[in-house]
């Protein structure tokens, strides 16, 4: 049988998955959809061998991937990937992981529920004025600020992992924008009371997870995803930032969803798919703080480093004295989160093979005093969620999240657990 790999993952095949683990004992699972004479086609095939039989409980399906013509003539095919039927049963909308560690996934969903099962006031928007004929929106496109209640419009592009690429033209609809406000119109303010709020937002399309932190300033027509939670105040909403960018959670996304994969090593980050992801039910206020300061820097750094901009002698100043140092601080804290995020998820695997990571747990759950406010470096809008350092303010926030780095540093057996955490690979994750 030959499908199209949007069976194994996506919604309009759930009802075909749920039938065939519950009625046939699947085989092989074959991936050809990354052979390069589909590389410029839409379609992605994958053969599924079957048996209309029902399942024995110990069923295991043997999953192959071939990327290159020349594997489908080689004598030693080997095996990628076992698959237990069972599993698919313990995964939300039975979705068939082929790709990674199927283990890893596993004993995840033994301990953590997915994300809307978690949060139960999470919405997740998408092109929020139509979803069908959004264009005809582009002439609330301006240049100019209107009013109070004005967005700024953001494209694709124009989302990074932690921070706003404002200088990359919006393509869209045949037209090339720069990031522009989008002024607010009476017919369309039922959703304003959503975008003016606190957010977070991921793209569509993209090699990896993509988030940002959005104080209530953004829209979009299409391509970029708006998570909004009622509930969370702006520190849940950067600890969930920190685990959604961090390296197991774009691990686990691409075990379970890579098999729709598109050209090119792009991804498609569905909002169907992000509320199935296996989420803690805590968000620790360390995450918050290392989430912030990640945004902050990045951002930071994107905006020092823009050749067009003409920055002021003081702020070239700032660049001269910090940007090294921005650098090397946008490493640390991405290693740091990666390592705690890692082990508020396989904390127990850790524990069940006698290694307690005791003193990063206790880092992980910690009360900081440290307040560190997120605001932008250059004033490039006019709209009331939008704030700007000044450049005082700026280099004083530098100095607290410099001295949190040095707090870390200065504590040899915490380094010396959280860089431990970063290479075990209890679940080999390095290999897939």
């Amino acid at each position: 049988m030959i499908i199209p790999n949007k069976i194994l993952a996506a919604d309009y095949g759930i009802k075909i998955r749920k039938f065939l683990i519950n009625n046939t004992e699947l085989k092989e699972i074959v991936d050809i959809s990354s052979l390069p004479v589909f590389g410029k086609t839409a379609t992605y095939p994958i053969i599924l061998s079957l048996k209309y039989v029902t399942p024995k409980y110990m069923n295991s399906i043997i999953v192959r991937r071939y990327d290159k013509m020349i594997d489908l003539t080689c004598k030693n095919k080997e095996k990628l990937n076992v698959l237990p039927q069972k599993l698919i049963h313990k995964i939300p909308t039975f979705v068939f992981p082929i790709k990674g560690n199927i283990n890893l996934i596993n004993y995840i969903y033994e301990i953590f529920k997915p994300f809307s099962e978690v949060v139960k006031d999470l919405k997740i928007i998408y092109r929020p004025f139509g979803f069908i004929n959004w264009a005809k929106n582009l002439n609330a496109v301006s240049k100019n600020r209107h009013s109070d209640e004005d967005l700024v419009l953001l494209g694709t592009g124009n989302v990074g992992k932690y921070y706003i690429n404002f200088e990359k033209p919006i393509k869209i609809a045949g037209k090339t924008l720069n990031i522009s406000y989008f002024n607010f119109q009476e017919n369309l303010g039922k959703y304003w009371k959503d975008l003016k709020k606190k957010k977070l937002i991921f793209r569509e399309i993209a090699k990896e997870m993509t988030w940002v932190y959005d104080s209530g300033i953004y829209a979009n027509l299409t391509g970029l995803y708006f998570v909004r939670i009622p509930s969370f105040n702006e520190n849940k909403l950067f600890s969930l930032l920190a685990i959604m960018n961090s390296n197991i959670m774009d691990k686990i996304f691409k075990i379970l969803f890579s098999s729709l994969h598109l050209a090119g090593g792009y991804l498609r980050f569905n909002g169907s798919f992000i509320k199935r992801l296996p989420i803690p039910d805590t968000f620790p206020f360390s995450l918050s703080m290392v989430g912030k300061i990640l945004q902050i820097l990045t951002q930071l750094k994107f905006d020092l480093d823009c050749e067009n901009l003409n920055l002021k002698l003081e702020e070239f100043n700032l660049k001269k004295k910090y940007m090294n140092e921005i650098a090397n601080l946008i490493s640390f804290f991405s290693n740091l989160n990666n390592a705690l995020v890692k082990l508020m998820y396989l904390d127990d695997c850790f524990l069940k093979s006698n290694i307690d990571y005791s003193v990063v747990r206790e880092f992980l759950f910690s009360k900081f005093t440290n307040k560190i406010p997120f605001k932008y470096l250059l004033p490039r809008f006019n709209v009331p969620n939008y704030e700007f350092f000044q450049l005082s303010e700026l280099e004083s926030v530098l100095m607290t999240i410099k001295k949190f780095y040095n707090t870390i540093i200065n504590d040899k057996v915490l380094v010396n657990q959280f860089n431990d955490i970063l290479f075990k690979d209890c679940f080999h994750l390095s290999k897939n």
